[in-house]
């Protein structure tokens, strides 16, 4: 089942530009895709180093993400 995502744009110098990105693009749908999974993989890169510096147990991990 597919599922759609609308994203809406403000007329605002830093949304064009935002736009303008997904457009230069002929896949907007896997490039956005592309560049969520970045997001999550550097957010769990930065938390794996958070556990390593800290070392802290899950439940203090959690209490820090919120």
């Amino acid at each position: 089942m597919a599922r759609r995502l609308i994203i809406s744009f403000k007329n605002t110098p830093e949304d064009n530009k935002l736009y303008e990105e997904i457009q230069k693009h002929s896949d907007k749908s896997a490039y956005v895709k592309d560049v969520l999974k970045g997001i999550i993989e550097k957010k769990i890169e930065q938390s794996t180093n958070i556990l390593e510096e800290k070392s802290l147990n899950k439940s203090e991990f959690m209490d820090i993400l919120g």
